[in-house]
């Protein structure tokens, strides 16, 4: 049975365990506003360093990352930062 578990990874993640595969779908600071929050961070490269390397601790297997150029750009920054190794570009 699948459960959902709603609120901020950075927070969230190191308190479920080890995870053999994780998918990261993240904002991608375009400036959309949704429905009680607001796709806009001043403070987004490092954000993304953050909650990059809360999942990575938590990953015990594969990480996969989702997003556009300029955030896939970031993703490899922190990748580096975090000592990660990159396995494909999809």
């Amino acid at each position: 049975m699948a459960v959902a578990i709603f609120g901020d990874c950075v927070q969230l993640v190191p308190t479920l365990g080890k995870f053999d595969f994780i998918f990261a779908d993240p904002p991608f600071n375009i400036g959309q506003d949704y429905d009680g929050y607001s796709d806009n961070r001043s403070d987004y490269e490092d954000w993304t360093t953050e909650w990059i390397s809360a999942c990575w601790n938590a990953c015990d297997g594969v990480m996969a990352l989702h997003g556009p150029d300029n955030v896939a750009e970031l993703y490899l920054i922190a990748a580096r930062q975090l000592r990660m190794h990159r396995i494909a570009w999809i």
